[in-house]
């Protein structure tokens, strides 16, 4: 039998020396942990997921793996592609599936699925696409293609180029030193210019290039300059030239025979965005929404008109 005393029992941290002041301090960092807001949020959500659990009168919650989801499991146990896994490898992927159930379960009734900007975003493909089968792809006439064609022809057009020679003056006041230089080159006399790493002739560039090289304005003079004479000062972003024209042609709006399957692609990406956006105002019309007074959104904010 053990002994008995009259002596009051001590707590732990009466009995040691220093071991008072180490649990003050670990109870301390534990009440200062428990007041951050994203602590508090998960113990009150565990307590009511926990508590939900133990109702009487509440059945434990259903994990259900579907044959049609076994089946999927065991195509992807497959070590080769004709060879079915073995029963001891099925039973590994169940329950290793059955455990990802459970944890997504429990932490939806937290409700740690909410605010989850990565699985909203998921979600929202998801719904996307369940909307935009809800209309069946329309398939468009040759009027409608080519009226297609001629409301965009910015994306079929055959870019117009142009040839020219440059010669360049970046160097002490060089648009004076292009300008004086300008007479003795229409003269065909030899003249000096600056070296420039880009060269002096160029053979068909389209706008595109010639815009990213030498700029808007250099384009726009070479559009409207004379073929084959000499003219300038032309500015560009490195400094002054002086220009000839050796060829140059427009843009073509090509036949929709040309570019008809561009054109079908472009027509039909077009209607699929038009009916998700139709699909997705008649969702709406299923919601009261309610927004801060102080924000007026009219039908159309929500539901933006359709071009053609």
């Amino acid at each position: 039998m053990g002994m008995q005393t009259d002596e009051p029992s001590r707590m732990p941290w009466q009995t040691e020396p220093g071991r008072g002041r180490r649990w003050r301090q670990a109870q301390t960092a534990m009440m200062a942990l428990l007041r951050q807001p994203l602590c508090s949020f998960l113990l009150v959500g565990a307590t009511l997921y926990l508590a939900h659990g133990l109702m009487p009168g509440q059945g434990r919650p259903t994990l259900v793996l579907s044959t049609e989801e076994l089946a999927y499991l065991a195509r992807l146990g497959q070590d080769e592609p004709d060879e079915a896994p073995t029963p001891e490898a099925l039973r590994l992927l169940a329950a290793e599936r059955l455990r990802q159930l459970a944890l997504i379960d429990a932490a939806r009734q937290m409700g740690l699925d909410r605010g989850d900007l990565i699985i909203e975003r998921r979600l929202m493909e998801k719904m996307r696409f369940v909307l935009a089968q809800q209309e069946p792809a329309p398939q468009p006439t040759e009027q409608e293609l080519q009226a297609f064609l001629q409301t965009h022809p910015e994306r079929y057009e055959k870019n117009g180029t142009v040839g020219f020679e440059q010669l360049f003056f970046a160097e002490q006041a060089p648009c004076s030193r292009a300008r004086k230089t300008l007479p003795s080159l229409l003269a065909g006399q030899d003249v000096s210019s600056d070296p420039m790493a880009l060269g002096r002739s160029f053979a068909a560039l389209t706008t595109s290039t010639v815009q990213s090289r030498f700029g808007k304005r250099f384009w726009e003079t070479l559009q409207h300059a004379p073929l084959h004479r000499w003219q300038g000062p032309v500015t560009s972003r490195y400094g002054c030239h002086l220009i000839r024209v050796s060829q140059r042609t427009v843009h073509q709006m090509p036949a929709l025979a040309d570019v008809r399957e561009r054109v079908l692609l472009d027509w039909q990406t077009q209607a699929q965005q038009h009916a998700e956006q139709r699909a997705l105002c008649r969702l709406l019309g299923h919601y009261r929404i309610i927004t801060p007074a102080s924000l007026t959104l009219r039908h159309h904010d929500l539901c933006p008109p359709q071009s053609s």
